[in-house]
């Protein structure tokens, strides 16, 4: 799979983090993704946060991870 930036994904990623930071309470949050070609199996992108509450915690985890699947910025082909 080749994984490849159409748009501002920086600043979509970036403003999807402060939402989520803000909606769950969080100390703090990354998300980190990789362009380029990835193998089936590979990761693609690492969400980390750090809460007082680990429910909050895992939640925005999830949460992250679905905001970075449907981000219109990054461009999924099959290769």
């Amino acid at each position: 799979m080749e994984f490849d930036i159409i748009g501002d994904a920086e600043k979509e990623l970036a403003e999807a983090a402060d939402e989520i930071k803000r909606k769950w309470e969080l100390e703090d949050i990354i998300v980190v993704h990789r362009l380029g070609r990835l193998e089936v199996g590979e990761v693609v992108a690492v969400v980390a946060v750090s809460a007082v509450r680990r429910r909050e915690a895992f939640e925005a985890c999830l949460e992250g991870v679905d905001r970075f699947k449907a981000m219109k910025s990054i461009k999924v082909t099959d290769k």
